[in-house]
């Protein structure tokens, strides 16, 4: 059983033994893993922390990697994130070899509003990918549905804010499967396919809509 955790490592336990064994270090804030055809899938939010600790003034922020205030700095370290999906090769000893990036590119303001869980189908990888959260109104709820222009234009996946997304091994880009979230913190998959999910939306965040279907906005 892999296991990850918030300093940045994927861990090997042995359900047999209880032994445990750090098989990769490095990541920032490893937040889903899934296995599937003999690769392992890890969702990170990337250079997050790095950014943060090069932006004057946030020394109370590094350690936990939160949202950056001002406005000015929250648009320096958005317009320069990359939050990712990679995969792993899993030996037959359980050790991972070099990654390999699935999806980059990835928004995220915090440690807490970037790609959350992994689960899959046996055929889909699906993951689910939060939107960062702006409040305009104080002790307010609300959040943009629409990312700002600038984050698209920086390259940014604004495209993939506040969704669940999917894709299959190999593939080289991703479909949307459903929109309007905020942040699906975990998924899970049952055996007739029924995909669960926690979404910690706020009674003034975005309205759900009626679902129309895979690969569609609902």
């Amino acid at each position: 059983m892999y296991l990850a955790d918030h300093a940045g490592s994927i861990r090997l336990l042995n359900i047999t033994t209880g032994g445990i064994k750090t098989v990769l270090t490095g990541l920032t804030a490893p937040q889903g893993l899934t296995a599937l055809d003999g690769r392992l899938y890890v969702s990170d939010t990337g250079n997050l922390c790095d950014l943060i600790a090069q932006l004057p003034g946030t020394d109370a922020e590094i350690s936990r990697c939160r949202v950056i205030r001002p406005e000015a700095k929250l648009r320096a370290l958005l317009e320069r994130v990359n939050a990712r999906i990679l995969s792993y090769r899993i030996a037959p000893d359980g050790s991972l070899d070099q990654p390999q990036v699935v999806v980059e590119g990835l928004v995220v303001t915090n440690r807490h509003h970037s790609a959350h869980g992994l689960a899959n189908d046996g055929r889909y990888i699906y993951a689910s990918i939060g939107h960062p959260e702006e409040r305009v109104r104080p002790n307010g709820g609300f959040f943009h549905r629409q990312a700002p222009p600038f984050l698209a234009a920086s390259g940014r996946r604004a495209d993939l804010m506040g969704t669940i997304a999917r894709f299959q091994p190999g593939d080289t880009e991703v479909a949307v499967w459903a929109a309007g979230l905020r942040n699906t913190y975990g998924i899970s998959i049952t055996p007739d396919g029924t995909i669960y999910g926690a979404d910690n939306d706020q009674q003034d965040g975005i309205q759900l809509l009626p679902a129309g279907g895979v690969e569609r906005h609902y």
